[in-house]
């Protein structure tokens, strides 16, 4: 029982540091964003949150699920990395989303 306990705590702790990465990087690239159209990627994410190797498909699952609602399709490039590009609309889709949930 004690292991199925820690196996949970462990799930909700990466979730919840996976979701805050997401968060804070999307807030990040809103708020630094210039052109018309902003590039956000699994790896990205990983590299500015140093965020293991393990949490990978959990930051795929969260940012997908957050970008479906948005409303903005992936594209898979090379070697399993996840590239979203927003543009016009759904960037203040994107920001309304941030705002209104306060989570990914």
């Amino acid at each position: 029982m004690q292991r199925i306990e820690k196996k949970i705590r462990n799930y909700i702790n990466d979730r919840n540091r996976v979701r805050n990465a997401i968060t804070g990087y999307l807030r990040n690239v809103l708020n630094s964003s210039k052109g018309d159209c902003i590039t956000i990627t699994t790896a990205k994410i990983m590299n500015e949150y140093q965020l293991q190797r393990r949490d990978l498909p959990l930051l795929r699952l969260m940012l997908w699920d957050f970008m479906v609602k948005v409303g903005t399709t992936a594209r898979k490039s090379k070697r399993n990395v996840y590239k979203y590009v927003i543009c016009g609309e759904d960037i203040d889709k994107l920001e309304a989303a941030l705002n209104d949930k306060g989570n990914a």
